[in-house]
């Protein structure tokens, strides 16, 4: 987070959605623009613990998505535009990644 310049601790999914939720659907009500917090305006005199992961991936260009490199496969993600200034839509995509020249599992 402090690398990312974070002011303040960053939303995580830990913090955000509980382990119990299985519903997949329940997700957006858990976190989504309707309480998302950028930690780039701090709003408290607590800045939190700054040398956790930065989770959320923005322009920034600090976080990634590493592949393990033993596996080929595809991969399925759910994009979420989270903070409502960044869409004024409501925003979501499912979306694949196929990784490939490695020896499939």
């Amino acid at each position: 987070m402090e690398q990312a310049r974070c002011l303040q601790e960053a939303q995580n999914k830990a913090l955000m959605i509980p382990e119990s939720t299985e519903n997949i659907s329940r997700l957006e009500e858990l976190w989504g623009p309707q309480n998302y917090k950028p930690c780039f305006v701090s709003e408290e005199e607590y800045s939190g613990d700054l040398h956790k992961p930065y989770e959320i991936m923005n322009h920034s260009g600090i976080n990634s998505i590493i592949w393990p490199q033993r596996y080929s496969g595809i991969f399925m993600f759910r994009l979420i535009i989270l903070d409502p200034n960044y869409s004024f839509c409501d925003f979501k995509v499912y979306f694949a990644v196929h990784t490939y020249g490695i020896i499939e599992r």
